[in-house]
C-alpha cells in the first residue's frame, strides 16, 4: 500500500498539472503559488512554482517506467517520451509559456543523453552533443511559439533575429537583478539550500546504499534540472527550491520503503 501511494504520487501531481495546463490553468491561475508578492506579479501560463513542481514529478513517475531495465537505449526512449511532452506543454505560449522551464528540461534531456548513450565516449564528442541538444531546443522552443506570435518568448525570437542585442542585454540585466533580488530576501532560497543539503548529505552519502541505481539517477535528473532553472528563470530560485523539495520528499519516501523492506 505504502509503495503504490510513493508510485502514485509524482504521477498524481503531474498529470492534474497537466491537464489543468491544456484546459486553461483554471486552477493555477488561483493558486497561491501563481502570484509573487515580492515582485507584485500574477503569472500567466505555469509559473516558475509550479515549474518546477511538473518537472520534478515528471521525471520521478519515470521510476516505475524504466527499473530493472537493462537496456540503456530503452530506458533512454522512455524518457525521451515523458521529457518531449513536457517540453511540448511547458514551451507553447497557448500552455505553459515557460521559456526558462523548457530550456530546463533540455538541459536534463542532453544529461540523459550523455549518462546512457554516450558515457563511454571523449568529452569533445559529449560537448559537441549537449551544444546541438541546446541549439535543437532553441529551434523547437521557436516553433512552439509560431502559432502565439503575440506572446514574450516570441518578442524575445524577434530580438534576436533583429540583432537587437541592447534590448536583449537590458532583458537579461533585468531577469538578474530580480533572481538576485529574490534570492536575497525570499524563504524560497532557504528551501533551496535546506533541501540540496539534505538529498547531499543524508541521502548520496548516508543511504545510497539504499536506493536503486534508477532512484539515483532520477535524482541526478532533477538536481540537474532544479540547478538549470536556477541559472535561466528570472525568479530561479522559487523554481529551484520547488523542484528540490518534491525531490527530497519522494527521496524520504523511497528511503522509508527500503529501510522497511530489510526490517
Amino acid at each position: 500500500m505504502f509503495h503504490l501511494v510513493l508510485v502514485s504520487r509524482p504521477f498524481f501531481f503531474f498529470t492534474v498539472l497537466t491537464i489543468d495546463i491544456l484546459k486553461g490553468s483554471y486552477f493555477i491561475h488561483r493558486s497561491f503559488l501563481s502570484y509573487d508578492p515580492v515582485i507584485g506579479a500574477r503569472y500567466y501560463g505555469i509559473g516558475n512554482e509550479f515549474a518546477g513542481v511538473y518537472i520534478a514529478t515528471g521525471l520521478l513517475m519515470a521510476f516505475p517506467l524504466i527499473k530493472n531495465t537493462k537496456n540503456n537505449a530503452i530506458v533512454w526512449l522512455k524518457l525521451l517520451a515523458i521529457l518531449g511532452s513536457m517540453i511540448f506543454v511547458l514551451g507553447s505560449s497557448s500552455f505553459g509559456a515557460n521559456a526558462g522551464a523548457s530550456l530546463s528540461v533540455g538541459i536534463v534531456l542532453a544529461f540523459v543523453c550523455l549518462e546512457l548513450l554516450m558515457k563511454k565516449h571523449g568529452w569533445k564528442i559529449k560537448v559537441a552533443v549537449a551544444a546541438v541538444t541546446f541549439l535543437v531546443m532553441l529551434t523547437v522552443l521557436y516553433l512552439l511559439q509560431v502559432s502565439q506570435p503575440t506572446s514574450h518568448i516570441f518578442t524575445a525570437y524577434q530580438q534576436l533575429f533583429s540583432g537587437d542585442w541592447s534590448s536583449i542585454w537590458q532583458t537579461i540585466q533585468r531577469k538578474v537583478q530580480m533572481n538576485w533580488k529574490i534570492f536575497k530576501i525570499s524563504y524560497w532560497t532557504q528551501l533551496f539550500v535546506t533541501s540540496y543539503f539534505f538529498i547531499a548529505i543524508v541521502l548520496w552519502r548516508r543511504q545510497q546504499q539504499l536506493l536503486q541505481k534508477e532512484k539515483l539517477f532520477l535524482i541526478n535528473c532533477c538536481a540537474i534540472g532544479s540547478l538549470a532553472l536556477l541559472l535561466l528563470n528570472d525568479s530561479g530560485i522559487v523554481a529551484a527550491a520547488t523542484s528540490m523539495f518534491i525531490t527530497l520528499s519522494v527521496c524520504y519516501g523511497w528511503s522509508i520503503e527500503a529501510k522497511r523492506k530489510e526490517a
